[in-house]
């Protein structure tokens, strides 16, 4: 028969269980978290595939449907212990960094169309306020990236040397050689209008390949229909990509 405890009992039992946690709190604490993490691996090394798709299904049909309440969560938990978290987060990328970027680079090589076509949503929808933190940090940052750029070039002669030969020789393989006089000033008057446009509006601009000389799936010509102006952050994001 279960002993019936009275209010003053229960009492005294929970201060001396407080007592004894406050005592030794930290060491209380990261065993239920061993504990924890020792469960949760052994729990996912458990299931079937069929239950972690399903598992992973749940879960992002859950965050759809309570999106801010999560977020909120996440905040709180990052609040109350944000030191030790960045501090995991540091200590995890770098046991970790090759695996971290072979996945980011697999994920956009799976992902470049998309991932493209959000860029240029995003530049579109906010072009005003990246132009003008272009435009900041050129003007700020001048004499770093001068610096940047010479230290990069003589620690890596070889890669950049190959980089820009590759480049030009792409560039002249895909030139026709059916250009007419009127063709090749057009060409010109862009590279004008490019240079033109950076001395304007203190914003770095490129000449753009629309369909890319180098492409993965598809290679575009270096003949004037085939050229357009833009903002250099918005070239250097688009890469040797083609949004269709």
């Amino acid at each position: 028969m279960a002993r019936i405890l009275t209010e003053a009992q229960k009492a005294r039992v929970a201060a001396r269980k407080k007592a004894w946690y406050d005592a030794d709190k930290e060491r209380i604490l990261e065993s239920r978290k061993a504990y924890a993490k020792k469960y949760r691996v052994r729990k996912m090394a458990a299931r079937t595939p069929e239950e972690a798709e399903a598992k992973k299904a749940y879960l992002k049909e859950y965050y759809k449907a309570n999106r801010e309440k999560a977020i909120a969560v996440s905040l709180a938990q990052y609040e109350a212990d944000k030191e030790r978290i960045l501090e995991a987060r540091k200590t995890y990328h770098k046991e970790n960094r090759d695996t971290i970027l072979a996945r980011m680079m697999r994920y956009k090589d799976e992902n470049r169309e998309i991932l493209a076509q959000k860029r240029k949503v995003r530049y579109d929808q906010n072009r005003d306020e990246l132009c003008a933190k272009v435009r900041w940090y050129y003007k700020n940052s001048a004499e770093e990236r001068r610096n940047y750029r010479k230290a990069y070039c003589k620690a890596n002669r070889g890669k950049v040397t190959e980089a820009r030969r590759r480049s030009s020789a792409a560039r002249i393989r895909r030139t026709p050689t059916w250009l007419t006089p009127l063709d090749i000033w057009l060409m010109e008057e862009v590279y004008m209008l490019s240079e033109l446009r950076t001395r304007l509006t203190g914003v770095q601009w490129h000449v753009d390949h629309i369909i890319p000389l180098q492409g993965r799936t598809v290679s575009g010509l270096h003949v004037p229909s085939n050229l357009q102006v833009i903002p250099a952050a918005l070239n250097q994001a688009k890469s040797n990509s083609y949004a269709h």
